[in-house]
């Protein structure tokens, strides 16, 4: 499946994102401890949420809790998300190889109701591709059983 890298407001839907195979692995709400000086979401922040999510989503997928991230693919930040935003974590099986899954990691950004922001509801903060790869007792990679 080719996933599209930047998605119209529109396209947000719940409904628009599952019919086009994306299921939404992680919901977090951005509190002050998240925030850096700019008053925005740490990057590194973001990253490991989006890791974490999409190895969830590996794993069920794969049907192995055994799996490393090889590679993130580039990550522009589009959108910032501030104080009391809720993100989504959107994630769909873009490729599939012998031992590697590659992951689709959609992040949207809901602003909380009492904002001010002028951003579109909902936003775009970052799409990126995440590859993982199933591994054996010895961190070597094996097959995983596609279905």
């Amino acid at each position: 499946m080719t996933n599209p890298k930047n998605f119209t407001a529109e396209q947000l839907s719940e409904k628009y994102l599952r019919g086009k195979g994306y299921d939404r692995t992680y919901r977090k709400l951005v509190m002050y401890r998240d925030l850096n000086a700019a008053g925005t979401i740490f990057g590194g922040t973001l990253v490991s949420w989006m890791d974490e999510a999409s190895a969830i989503f590996a794993g069920e997928h794969m049907g192995s809790r055994r799996l490393v991230t090889a590679k993130i693919d580039e990550l522009n930040f589009e959108q910032p998300a501030r104080l009391g935003d809720l993100l989504e974590i959107w994630c769909s099986a873009k490729r599939e190889g012998s031992s590697s899954l590659t992951v689709n990691v959609l992040v949207i950004r809901r602003t909380s109701r009492d904002s001010t922001d002028n951003t579109p509801q909902p936003s775009q903060i970052c799409n990126s591709d995440f590859v993982f790869v199933a591994i054996d007792q010895n961190g070597k990679p094996q097959a995983w059983n596609m279905s």
